[in-house]
């Protein structure tokens, strides 16, 4: 046998086999072997040719193949076979005549014949017809193999088995192992072709096969990035050939410098991969100085690629600018021209004029027809846009790569980077997808084509469920994490995205089930850095479900097991928020002053000096409140909570009867927090103060301009009944029948026994919910035939879910909707009841509420709003008809002359078209869009794209092309939608046979888009349509 070393590249599978024994040639005659000339010896007389001996004729039929007369060789080995005198020589013809077949290229028969002797071998216990048994099991694997190529492999793998397993020492066993590790090589079974190399290498000591085999197992291992295995192979592969020269002097030179570069070349890219940068350097010197060959320029390439790896990029550009010099235009320079555009990119002491000039050569390289490395120019141009914050820039590169590049492995870069860019953008549903398609792409890629191939599916796989979470597709992002953690084999990043899907979790609400894998990660990842923050979501989750005494436990783990954690600050004024919220002020004071040592944020600091004054002022401690307020304000000028801090110093002196303090404090917030939301209360409580001192003029100014300047806040009915007791006190009316007179001329009939809601919804502002409750309660029972009942039910409501009491909520909300059929505040609260269902996951009242909403109210403007949810609601559940009569109810309701103007009848039309649309009822879609057009918003765009669009379905050309030029008139500006629109209309232009126009309109596109989406999509149309 001969020795085949394969280069880098994995060798061809098959080899032609010689059609000869591997034994010694068996002649002893003399008669035969005389000069050599076989030819002379079978023109002699044969006459007595059947009392020659088996053995005899064997050594004939041996001559007759040396002698290139198979047909006669053919003949003597098939009468020596069907004789079937001794089963040695019967074994050896059969194995004799399939080889000559096999030569033939006659596939069928040469197995029929190699068959016959392995049967023979099957049921012998001499061992040389086990040997032509085994090889001949070696052959009709070939023999598959050379007749189906890749479509025999499954006849040829059985073959190599039994040869190598039930033959072990047949003369071909060592051969069967290696064409087993090959085809594992091809089906990509890495482990089980390293096994069967090793088996090869362990068995047969004296096997041309083993230097191959160390090479083969070598190269393996080095493309599977097991480098330091490599290595140690790599030095069994040189030691094995080191003999192997000094042995087999019959080999050429040439073949041994060939072997010889080869490793050289490993070690130098197996060095590479360990980073052991020195042991590259003088691999690549060796390859260049110390051996002859034709590997000069790829050994510079290694070289100048080992130190741009390294940090040394003067080294590097110099090399690289060499193998350019020597102007040969073979694959060292061509990837010399793109690594030497990289590498100044990289380079710190490359000036301005180097990186311009290399990114121009990069955009060259991109932009060539032929250049071997033009993907990885784009490539690397769309990862500079994205490292300079152009990301979508960046995106639009990698789309152009993606869509153009034969390469999965380009491919698969391009999508990881156009998810990247689209998360940056915020457009997290395309970065979803992107981050999706890698995962289709790369799976098809064998490992040896991509060693960073499971890098890529793993991070591709964990920034899908982040742009899932982000784009608020949760159920999607915890899927995705829970598919990544039940696939992954690298616990490196395992809690983070245990982490990340306890997040989502939190943010869809699932409280529950964000703590059960917050827990889980502390209690399998007790060292993970992300113990901190996920104690916090535990925390918060508590909290969110007011649960406050577990969610103080949380916050108060963590602040105990990570004091210096960036979350601990946090967490301390967390616990101290739970105690405020339980009215435990005087621990929520100590807790918040406890903030000052944990080194807060500006921010966290100031929320907790803030928070600390109000719980001392709850405590009951209204002067250190007062104290702590000023002090605030004083150190936290600019703070968001300073007007508020400032308010609160004003409130406290009007408490404590200090008017005209009250008075200096609240003008300072007007005068110094122009912008604040607490200028009506201001303006109030100087009204109050002002009265209060009995300087009414003042009071009612005070009072007035709450009314005049404030209408929406909520304290315009107080400052309305302020006017009336300033306007009484000014005409100094002290008989209280004439007060209640003016209060019923001057402010609609709102008597002042009703100043008890006012109070409630005083206390309610405080966050001063029990005291809100109780004037609620006391209003609902002294005022039943009050026109303002159902605002204390409202009210009522309002305190149930400050408390964290959503089911007294919804009962609430449900006793108000039963008892009261009129009044402005009965359909909001309606639609506050249909958020609280839902909430809950009761889809059913839900829907029966809206569905109340829109009987009892069918004059509110809040009807076409519950008409919408309510249809949206019952194709969520399925129930796609009862949705659609919904729907036509509402649009039936509208005004028949303006309806359809308003948004809510546009929205009703909308759903209600592409409903009606899908469900082939497409005339009285196409009316609603007809109708939809009449309006001058976004909504008539897309109503007439819709009309177009169903016009050209159905080969209706001239109304098609009649919906997008009404739409294109109504453009003015060169918008996407406009490129959009003429793209469509170019089709119908091209359906109706107008061909010429739909040419101009897609060049005139062209020119105006050039090489954005768009551009390039007509000019793929263009094309398209240049022969029609």
């Amino acid at each position: 046998m001969t020795l085949s070393v394969p280069k880098l590249s994995i060798p061809l599978l098959v080899a032609q086999p010689a059609p000869v024994s591997t034994t010694p040639f068996p002649f002893k005659n003399e008669q035969f072997f005389r000069n050599g000339e076989f030819h002379r010896a079978f023109r002699a007389n044969f006459e007595e040719e059947h009392a020659w001996s088996s053995s005899e004729r064997l050594i004939r039929a041996e001559a007759a193949i040396y002698a290139d007369l198979g047909h006669v060789a053919l003949r003597e080995l098939q009468e020596l076979r069907d004789e079937r005198v001794n089963q040695s020589y019967v074994a050896t013809a059969s194995l004799r005549i399939g080889l000559l077949e096999l030569k033939k290229e006659d596939y069928g028969r040469s197995r029929l014949s190699l068959n016959d002797a392995v049967l023979h071998g099957e049921g012998s216990t001499e061992q040389k017809i086990q040997h032509i048994a085994g090889e001949a099991l070696f052959w009709i694997g070939a023999s598959h193999l050379m007749e189906s190529g890749g479509g025999g492999y499954t006849q040829a793998i059985k073959a190599f088995q039994a040869s190598a397993a039930d033959f072990p020492a047949n003369p071909r066993a060592d051969d069967a192992l290696y064409f087993l590790g090959q085809l594992a090589e091809a089906r990509n079974d890495f482990d089980k072709a390293l096994n069967l190399y090793n088996d090869l290498l362990t068995q047969y000591s004296q096997s041309d096969y083993r230097v191959a085999a160390a090479i083969r197992r070598t190269q393996l291992l080095n493309m599977l990035r097991r480098c330091d295995e490599a290595l140690d192979e790599l030095e069994v592969a040189e030691t094995m050939w080191s003999w192997y020269k000094a042995e087999k002097i019959e080999s050429t030179q040439q073949y041994h410098e060939q072997v010889d570069l080869e490793l050289v070349l490993l070690r130098g890219e197996i060095s590479i991969g360990r980073n052991d940068l020195p042991g590259a350097e003088r691999a690549w010197l060796t390859l260049l100085y110390g051996l002859e060959g034709g590997y000069r320029r790829v050994g510079i390439l290694g070289l100048a690629e080992t130190y741009r790896v390294a940090g040394m990029p003067d080294s590097a550009v110099t090399l690289y600018s060499r193998i350019i010099d020597e102007g040969v235009y073979d694959s060292p320079g061509i990837q010399a021209e793109y690594f030497l555009a990289v590498t100044l990119l990289g380079a710190p002491n490359a000036s301005d004029q180097e990186k311009a000039e290399a990114r121009g050569a990069l955009r060259l390289i991109s932009e060539s027809e032929d250049h071997m490395m033009k993907d990885y120019a784009a490539l690397t141009l769309g990862e500079i846009a994205y490292r300079d914050g152009k990301y979508a820039e960046a995106v639009l590169l990698c789309q152009g790569i993606a869509e153009r590049t034969l390469s999965p492995r380009i491919k698969a870069r391009a999508q990881v980077l156009i998810g990247a860019g689209n998360l940056e953008l915020h457009r997290f549903d395309n970065a979803a997808e992107a981050f999706g398609r890698v995962d289709a792409i790369v799976n098809r890629v064998p490992d040896r084509e991509m060693h960073e191939r499971d890098v890529i599916l793993d991070f591709s796989a964990r920034m899908r469920g982040v742009a899932l979470m982000w784009g608020k597709r949760y159920n999607e992002a915890i899927a995705a994490y829970d598919s990544w953690l039940r696939g992954t084999s690298d616990s490196t990043h395992i809690p983070d995205v245990i982490w990340l899907k306890g997040e989502t979790e939190f943010t869809a609400g699932h409280y529950d089930n964000a703590v059960r894998t917050m827990e889980g990660l502390i209690e399998e990842w007790p060292h993970s850095a992300r113990v901190d923050q996920a104690l916090y979501t535990i925390g918060w989750s508590h909290l969110r479900r007011n649960d406050l005494k577990r969610a103080e436990s949380a916050f108060g783990r963590l602040v105990k097991a990570y004091p210096l954690s960036l979350h601990a600050s946090r967490s301390q004024i967390r616990r101290a928020d739970c105690h405020y919220l339980q009215k435990d002020f005087p621990t929520a004071v100590k807790m918040y002053r406890a903030v000052e040592n944990m080194n807060p944020t500006i921010e966290e600091a100031r929320y907790a000096a803030y928070q600390k004054a109000m719980a001392t002022w709850k405590a009951g401690d209204t002067a250190g409140a007062r104290r702590e307020f000023s002090l605030f304000v004083a150190n936290n000028g600019d703070s968001r909570w300073a007007d508020d801090a400032l308010f609160m110093s004003g409130l406290l002196d009007y408490r404590a009867a200090d008017y005209q303090g009250a008075i200096r404090v609240m003008r300072s917030l007007l005068d110094n927090y122009t912008e604040s939301r607490l200028h009506a209360r201001a303006y109030y409580t100087i009204g109050d103060s002002y009265y209060r001192i009995r300087k009414f003029d003042e009071a009612l100014a005070a009072y007035s301009i709450v009314t005049e300047r404030y209408p929406e806040s909520t304290y315009m009915k107080d400052a309305e009944t302020g006017i009336v007791y300033a306007r009484a006190a000014m005409g100094k009316i002290k008989d209280r029948s004439q007060l209640d007179a003016v209060q019923v001329a001057e402010i609609g009939g709102r008597p002042s026994y009703e100043l008890e809601l006012r109070r409630a919804q005083i206390f309610l502002d405080a966050n001063r919910i029990e005291d809100a409750e109780k004037e609620y309660q006391a209003f609902i029972e002294n005022n039943p035939l009050s026109r303002n009942l159902s605002v204390g039910w409202l009210g009522l409501a309002e305190c149930a879910l400050l408390r964290g009491d959503t089911a007294s909520a919804i009962d609430t909300l449900a006793t108000l909707l039963t008892r009261f059929d009129e009044g402005n505040v009965i359909p909001p609260a309606a639609l506050r009841l249909v958020d609280l269902y839902l909430s809950e996951s009761d889809t059913v009242s839900a829907i029966e509420t809206l569905a109340n909403v829109r009987m009892k109210f069918s004059e509110s403007a809040a009807v076409a709003i519950a008409l919408i949810r309510e249809s949206e609601l019952l194709l969520a559940i399925g129930q796609r008809d009862e949705a659609r009569e919904v729907l036509r109810q509402g649009v039936e309701q509208l005004d028949s002359i303006s309806g359809h103007l308003t948004r809510s009848g546009g929205r009703m039309l909308v759903e209600l078209a592409e409903l009606e649309a899908a469900d082939g009822e497409l005339e009285s879609a196409r009316g609603r869009w007809k109708l939809l057009s009449e309006r001058t918003d976004s909504l008539a765009a897309n109503a007439l794209l819709h009309l177009g669009a169903s016009y050209f379905r159905a080969n209706e050309a001239t109304e098609a092309i009649r919906a997008y030029e009404q739409l294109l008139k109504r453009i003015s500006s060169d918008t996407a939608l406009r490129a959009r629109t003429e793209l469509e209309l170019a089709r119908a232009y091209e359906l109706s046979g107008e061909v010429e126009k739909a040419r101009e309109l897609h060049r005139a596109i062209i020119e105006r888009h050039g090489n954005d989406p768009y551009g390039k999509e007509t000019s793929r149309r263009l094309e398209e349509i240049q022969d029609l």
